[in-house]
Formats: structure tokens, C-alpha cells, sequence
């Protein structure tokens, strides 16, 4: 059932069907609540439906639980900035800096840790 539903949350939210993607991420974290997959997955899609507010909770879950999770970072980091909680935003963004020096998102990173820093 969790790696079911896993895999059609993924599905769905490629499909951009966020509302079902949710409902299926919902489904594997109450089957295992401390899966840092299922929990990011669910904060993704909440983030994609423009949730941020309720993607926060299963984004500090997965970031508790796995401390070197840059994934965690960043998308936690969208949410608190999204929520205009830039301080936190901005923790978020250096964390994952640390934890992925020469990642994937590293210039949209700094890009909008410039920004936040001159709007703040």
C-alpha cells in the first residue's frame, strides 16, 4: 500500500493533478509517518497546489528526520518564503547550500538569497 501509493502520488503530481497526488501522499505517510520520502513527496505537492502553509509541517517532519536532506532545505525553504517567513526562508537556502555545494539549484538559490537579503 505505501510504495503503491507513493508511486501513484508521483504519477498524479507529473500529471499535475495536485489535489490526488496529495491524497495518495496522505495515504503513505499515515502508513509510515516517518518515511522522508512519502513526507517530502507531500510537501512538494503542497507546495505545487500553492499550499505553502500546509506544506510546512511534513517539510519540518522529513528535515527533523533526516538532518542532511538538501531536498527538505530547499523545498522548506520555498514555503517559508512563499509565507513571507524569510528569515526562515533564508536558514533554509543557506542549509541547503551546506548540504549541496554543487547542486542542481545552487544558482536559483543564491539568486534568491540576494533577493531576499536586499528586501529585507
Amino acid at each position: 500500500m505505501y510504495a503503491n501509493a507513493l508511486q501513484q502520488g508521483d504519477e498524479l503530481l507529473k500529471r499535475g493533478k495536485y489535489k490526488a497526488s496529495i491524497t495518495q501522499f496522505q495515504r503513505a505517510v499515515k502508513e509510515r509517518p516517518r518515511s522522508v520520502p512519502a513526507l517530502l513527496a507531500l510537501g512538494d505537492a503542497y507546495l505545487e497546489a500553492d499550499k505553502p502553509r500546509s506544506a510546512v509541517q511534513p517539510l519540518e517532519t522529513a528535515a527533523r528526520l533526516d538532518a542532511q536532506s538538501a531536498r527538505a532545505q530547499l523545498l522548506l525553504g520555498t514555503a517559508y518564503q512563499s509565507l513571507g517567513r524569510n528569515a526562515a526562508a533564508v536558514k533554509a537556502y543557506q542549509r541547503y547550500l551546506e548540504l549541496e555545494p554543487s547542486g542542481e539549484f545552487i544558482k536559483d538559490v543564491r539568486l534568491i538569497l540576494a533577493n531576499l537579503a536586499h528586501s529585507g
